[in-house]
This record gives structure tokens, C-alpha cells and sequence, in this order.
């Protein structure tokens, strides 16, 4: 199983004609994303999911400031563009957790606020055993990779009322 694999699964459940496109890129920062935002808008989406803040706090350089500021202009921007945010609190990882803890309620706060569809990918892979940790049997060995099984609980744990209306 891969996170395509999942991707398809949602796609059926969905059902009618959608298409996915993962615009990510491995190792970006908030900032990345929001200077390639508009190749992602581009495409004309009805929807654009933003998980970002995870890479910033791994890097440990990037104000929390910076990060709510970037992720609040890629919203502003997808609105513009006539598409629907659709914001994810950072999972959790072994680093930066006070952090990465203020940033996850301010992402569901501001989603709340603005009326925007929020996937909760943290609550799907904390550790019952250590919360506040990545789950081991659903992260890879580096403590913050989703293994198959994590992309699998991620992909289940999506709302899809968010895209139908249907919540």
C-alpha cells in the first residue's frame, strides 16, 4: 500500500469525477509553499489542502510568526484564486512540541474562524502510549514520515463532508 493507493481509495468514496493532485514537496517550509502557490492555483482546484509547518519547526529557525503569516497569505491567495482552503494541524514529531503545540491550535482556531474545512492529522498519529509523539507503528524510523500504515489512518481520518458538504 502506498499514499496513492489511498489517494484512489478517497477518490471512490468521493464518488463523481475528482481528480487529486499533490503539489508537496519534500523538505519545503511554509515559505516554500507559499511562493509556489500560485502554480498549484494555477490548475484551477475546487479545494487546496495545506499541511504545512512541519519542516519549519524541524529546522527550528522559522518564527512562529512567519509561519502563521505564510499559511494565513497561502489561504488568502487559494480564496482569490476561487478555491476553498482546507488547513491540517502538524503531526506530531519528537521536536519543537510547545511550538508545534501553539501553531496546531492556532491552524484549527484560524480554520474555525474563517469557516474553513480542518483535517486533524496530529490527533491521527499521537502516541496513546507518549502523546504529543509520533505513533511508532504509523511513522517511519525517523519519528516523522508516515509509514503506509500512517498514510493509511490519514486518508481514513479525512472528512470528506469537507469537499461534498455533506459534514
Amino acid at each position: 500500500l502506498r499514499p496513492q493507493t489511498t489517494g484512489r481509495t478517497i477518490l471512490k468514496q468521493l464518488g463523481g469525477d475528482w481528480q487529486v493532485v499533490n503539489q508537496g514537496v519534500g523538505g519545503d517550509k511554509t515559505a516554500d509553499m507559499l511562493a509556489r502557490i500560485d502554480k498549484a492555483l494555477a490548475l484551477n482546484p475546487h479545494f487546496v489542502i495545506i499541511l504545512g509547518g512541519t519542516n519549519d519547526l524541524a529546522n527550528g529557525d522559522v518564527p512562529l510568526a512567519t509561519m502563521q503569516a505564510n499559511i494565513r497569505e497561502m489561504c488568502t491567495r487559494v480564496e482569490s484564486y476561487g478555491a476553498v482552503p482546507v488547513l491540517c494541524t502538524v503531526p506530531p514529531t519528537n521536536f519543537y512540541l510547545e511550538q508545534r503545540d501553539i501553531l496546531n491550535g492556532w491552524i484549527a482556531e484560524y480554520a474555525n474562524s474563517k469557516g474553513y474545512g480542518l483535517i486533524d492529522f496530529y490527533s491521527v498519529i499521537d502516541n496513546p502510549s507518549n502523546p504529543g509523539h509520533s505513533n511508532p507503528t504509523l511513522v517511519m524510523s525517523d519519528g516523522i514520515h508516515p509509514n503506509a500504515a500512517g498514510y493509511l489512518a490519514m486518508g481514513n481520518a479525512i472528512d470528506l463532508g469537507i469537499f461534498t458538504g455533506r459534514s
